[in-house]
């Protein structure tokens, strides 16, 4: 009997919590709908009126306007060489998405100088995630050694997850173009094999720096050879692992590009069948199709934003830690 009120307790306080829910997922999938409606009306019917195109479309949401930037910075003109600093919808996503990651920082480091003080829920999520890290990745793979490296890779979780959350917002703003036409800002940053490529690159430089600082120039280079090698096979296996080292970084390169743009491709792609066939059956079935997809995409953004950061931290302390 005495179980009869605290059920009942149980149910009041989880019913209000449960309509919240309900009411803010009806709000984001009406904002999802409409968004994405407007965008690829306003692409399909045009001033030409020319009949809709599927891959058009789709690659035009996909992909950074570079050939029809927002605006044009002028840095060199020598005679017929001319190079322009572009405006384009995925810096401006990229400009945004390192801002939040310095207010991140400076928000932390601003809370932390009070460690008596109570956190606040925001700061208890933040320690909660770079706690989560260092004691799963960071502190296993980088080692004491490592420690000056746990930042460079808490950054980059936090890089890419921002960029992937930002890139499951559908394009909110059309900006006109030096061209005349409208633009939807919006899109998935790390969709886009240059940033993903500039991040591995980032990896690739620090670890082979860091590398040839812990053991010497040719320390590291050694050290990339087993001990008890015979001599006859090191200068192939030392190809090899260098061959290792680019294959890596690749591999670290495009696993973040495929899985974020086949995300955001399978989204556009059943959306944009609602204009191609004009039916009223297919509307529904799409939509409810892209939620299923979009909680999943959901999963797969922080997933590959932990696999990134996992992945770095444990090239880094591979190349710092002595193996012969």
């Amino acid at each position: 009997m005495s179980l009869t009120p605290f059920n009942i307790k149980g149910d009041s306080i989880r019913r209000p919590e449960n309509a919240r829910f309900a009411r803010v997922a009806i709000i984001s999938v009406a904002f999802f709908v409409a968004s994405l409606s407007g965008v690829f009306a306003a692409q399909a019917t045009g001033a030409n009126k020319e009949e809709f195109s599927l891959s058009k479309a789709l690659f035009a949401e996909i992909t950074d306007n570079v050939d029809t930037p927002y605006a044009s910075i002028p840095v060199v003109s020598i005679g017929s060489f001319h190079l322009a600093f572009n405006i384009t919808k995925h810096f401006i996503l990229m400009t945004a998405v390192a801002l939040l990651v310095l207010l991140t920082m400076l928000y932390l480091a601003r809370k932390l100088r009070d460690p008596f003080k109570k956190p606040t829920r925001l700061q208890s999520l933040f320690e909660t995630l770079f706690e989560y890290m260092r004691d799963t990745v960071f502190d296993p793979v980088l080692g004491v050694e490592g420690k000056k490296f746990y930042l460079l890779c808490f950054t980059f979780f936090l890089f890419i997850l921002y960029s992937n959350l930002l890139g499951m917002v559908p394009p909110f703003a059309p900006i006109p173009t030096r061209g005349g036409e409208a633009v939807w800002l919006g899109g998935a940053v790390t969709g886009n094999l240059a940033t993903t490529a500039g991040l591995g690159l980032i990896t690739f430089m620090v670890l082979n720096i860091a590398g040839m600082r812990a053991k010497g120039i040719l320390g590291y280079w050694k050290d990339l050879v087993p001990h008890g090698t015979p001599g006859w096979m090191a200068p192939i296996t030392l190809l090899l692992e260098v061959v290792g080292l680019f294959s890596k970084t690749i591999a670290l390169i495009m696993r973040l590009f495929a899985n974020m743009i086949g995300g955001h491709v399978a989204i556009l792609l059943i959306l944009l069948l609602i204009l191609k066939f004009h039916a009223i059956a297919v509307g529904p079935v799409s939509v409810i199709v892209d939620l299923a997809i979009s909680a999943l995409e959901l999963f797969v953004a922080v997933l590959q934003a932990y696999i990134f950061s996992f992945l770095s931290a444990l090239f880094i302390g591979l190349a710092i830690k002595k193996h012969s």
